[in-house]
């Protein structure tokens, strides 16, 4: 079986790898993530906007370990869907990658699971920051 999920994807098995929900609108970065994610051990599930991102956190929500998000997509934007997404789950782990002004902020004192990095993230810093993020997450 395939350790990753595209949109539209369903698995019949539950993971046996951490599960992140990656949600990013450009094809060849969410390509990207998806395999260096998924060749580091997690189990990814891959969206190509914020609606369907969020479709998939509602039918999924108490299987998902992490959350990395685009900040600027058409239609559900990242920040509303973190927003969604916190309504949902409180404890969840959320990296927001953008490069918008809110970038390079790091934690938000509001809201401390969710981090915000710049664009271009590298793919070691993704990794680095995701698992800080496990590591100090309350699940």
């Amino acid at each position: 079986m395939r350790e990753y999920l595209e949109t539209g994807e369903v698995s019949a098995l539950p993971p046996s790898r951490p599960t992140v929900l990656l949600v990013e609108d450009d094809r060849a970065i969410r390509y990207l993530f998806t395999q260096v994610l998924h060749n580091s051990g997690y189990f990814v599930i891959a969206a190509e906007d914020g609606a369907t991102g969020l479709d998939i956190a509602r039918a999924r929500i108490h299987t998902l370990d992490a959350v990395i998000t685009d900040s600027r997509m058409p239609g559900l934007e990242g920040r509303e869907l973190v927003t969604h997404i916190r309504s949902l789950r409180t404890d969840i782990p959320i990296l927001v990658v953008s490069g918008g002004v809110e970038a390079g902020h790091g934690a938000n004192p509001a809201d401390p699971g969710t981090r915000y990095f710049a664009k271009p993230v590298s793919p070691e810093r993704l990794l680095v920051e995701l698992r800080r993020s496990l590591r100090n997450s309350s699940r």
